[in-house]
């Protein structure tokens, strides 16, 4: 299943080398829907071997759409506070010396690099633990493996902060500090 990401990358890769110049914008918009076909055409001889059958059926009273609803609003509500987080930064600095928006954005490009890279790639190896557990309905396995990775992702964010905190001035130097870009840019 680790392949279905494949020729999306690829494709995308491929295009921004080859055709960026070429095509824009544009172009890119339609390989991104290539590349989501790409990803499908992968998984359909597994859904045709399994005979899952799919049908647009709403049905808003279901416990399982309730529930799903009920779980989904952390995740929104959670979205909302950052992006509300995000407007006040940037309006506070709106107030401040001329480039502290420009700063700021490249600081959370950089943040949103890291955090991006360690996120997706505990959560990538530990997602499916969590969903066969919770499949064979074992709570006392799925808490146990909810206290490992959270003991792993301690393990993991104190020493990186510690290193990004240390490193903090390095890290933007090797991230920006090409031809013009100073530390007074």
């Amino acid at each position: 299943y680790s392949i279905i990401s494949l020729p999306y990358n690829i494709l995308i890769i491929l295009y921004l080398i080859f055709f960026s110049d070429k095509f824009g914008i544009e172009g890119l918009a339609f390989i991104t829907v290539c590349a989501w076909l790409c990803q499908l055409l992968i998984q359909l001889p597994t859904i045709k071997k399994l005979n899952t059958k799919f049908s647009l059926d709403f049905k808003f009273n279901d416990s399982d759409v309730k529930k799903f609803a009920f779980l989904l609003l952390p995740l929104l509500i959670s979205s909302l506070v950052y992006s509300i987080n995000t407007l006040v930064d940037k309006s506070i600095a709106l107030n401040l010396t001329e480039g502290k928006v420009a700063g700021l954005n490249y600081g959370y490009s950089i943040y949103s690099a890291i955090a991006t890279t360690v996120v997706l790639g505990i959560s990538t190896v530990l997602y499916p633990k969590f969903i066969e557990s919770r499949v064979m309905n074992s709570k006392e396995k799925f808490k146990e493996e909810i206290v490992d990775t959270l003991n792993i992702m301690t393990y993991i964010a104190l020493p990186l902060m510690f290193c990004f905190l240390v490193l903090a001035k390095q890290i933007v130097e090797v991230c920006y500090f090409r031809n013009s870009f100073t530390e007074y840019s």
